[in-house]
């Protein structure tokens, strides 16, 4: 059997939840919500992901996503885990996530099959 990987994902919107279900299910990857930025945060200490899916817009009281990208990247703990922020803002806000030390975006709303690439290319899937 093929090593479990696991993917955060931190995202308030449900429908991008299962979205992202949808075009993850089939490649073996145990998927985690957080739906804000405490939640996030405290998820990647205990998971220790293979990736996190970021939202680059999460509502109040939460912290932007690019305010948690480098709490992610400063954190020893966690700064080894592939951080790919998701915007459907654009330029600036993803400008930012790259600044504070994202790895990779997508742009919302995303096509399926480029982010399943993505993700087995981060994750690492390609590799079993």
């Amino acid at each position: 059997m093929a090593t479990t990987h696991s993917v955060l994902i931190i995202d308030d919107d449900e429908r991008t939840h299962t979205l992202l279900e949808d075009a993850l299910e089939t490649l073996g990857i145990d998927l985690h919500f957080a739906t804000n930025s405490d939640d996030g945060l405290r998820l990647a200490q205990q998971l220790n992901p293979a990736l996190i899916l970021l939202d680059l817009r999460l509502p109040a009281p939460s912290l932007p996503g690019w305010e948690i990208v480098p709490l992610l990247k400063e954190n020893p703990e966690l700064a080894h885990i592939p951080v790919v922020v998701m915007s459907a803002s654009g330029g600036e806000a993803i400008m930012r996530a790259m600044k504070a030390g994202a790895d990779d975006f997508i742009d919302k709303p995303f096509s399926i099959m480029p982010l399943r690439q993505k993700v087995i290319r981060v994750v690492g899937l390609a590799q079993n």
